[in-house]
This record gives structure tokens, sequence and C-alpha cells, in this order.
């Protein structure tokens, strides 16, 4: 079992709430962000066990997130999730 969260990132408040409801029945932590740039700012103040990220987001993508994320950790996992 992992001891530090999850960071989920998704606009939409609603996938929000249901990943973290059910990584947290199964028993993990879980931290929660809205948008990209609040995710970053989180990352570099956090240590994270993995990143979920939603690919389409006002302002900043996943994709861009990724980008960040691997520039700071190259090896930390993300997972890039989308509705579509």
């Amino acid at each position: 079992m992992i001891s530090n969260p999850i960071l989920i990132v998704d606009d939409e408040v609603e996938m929000r709430i249901a990943m973290s409801e059910t990584l947290k029945h199964c028993g993990y932590p879980v931290e929660l962000s809205h948008n990209a740039i609040d995710a970053l700012k989180k990352f570099k103040e956090n240590d994270y066990s993995l990143v979920i990220t939603d690919m389409t987001m006002p302002k900043r993508s996943g994709l861009e997130l990724l980008k960040d994320i691997k520039s700071l950790d190259p090896v930390k996992p993300v997972i890039m999730a989308t509705a579509y």
C-alpha cells in the first residue's frame, strides 16, 4: 500500500469526487485539485505517489501539466484520463 497521497486533477467536480471516493474506498490517501495550475503548485509542495489528471481542462491542459511534472520528477507516475 502506498503512504503518500494520490493527486487527482480534474476540472469537473463530479469526476474528482468519483475518483476520490473509489480510491479512498480501496484505502488510498487522496488529494484533489481543480486545475493544472493548482495541481502544479501542490505537486511542488508535496510528495505524491501518483498523479491522475484529466487531459482537457481550461487554461492549462493535462498534457501541459504532464510536461511540468516530468521536468520536476521524470520518474513520477502520471495517468492521463479523458471523458472523450
